[in-house]
């Protein structure tokens, strides 16, 4: 099975100030609790941007897989994520 970040892609920018209301919409219930947001927060710096991650492959009965995740860039590259939806 192909890996599932070999179809990765940043699809938007996730709303910055409202992301906790943003994961609550995905069923996240206290996402602030979570020990990868928590991270996720701490590595924040001035001028980053969280944007959703969507990944796709073919599961093993040839169904869509993969995951939906809220990725940290920096300068074009990811520094942090928190994943939340698996899709399998």
């Amino acid at each position: 099975m192909a890996s599932p970040r070999a179809s990765c892609s940043p699809v938007r920018n996730a709303p910055d100030a409202p992301a906790l209301r943003y994961l609550e919409r995905w069923y996240v219930p206290h996402a602030e609790l979570r020990s990868d947001w928590i991270a996720l927060a701490a590595a924040t710096r001035p001028g980053d941007q969280l944007r959703e991650v969507i990944c796709l492959t073919k599961g093993d009965r040839g169904a869509a897989a993969g995951d939906v995740f809220l990725g940290l860039f920096r300068d074009g590259a990811m520094v942090s994520e928190m994943h939340f939806v698996i899709i399998d």
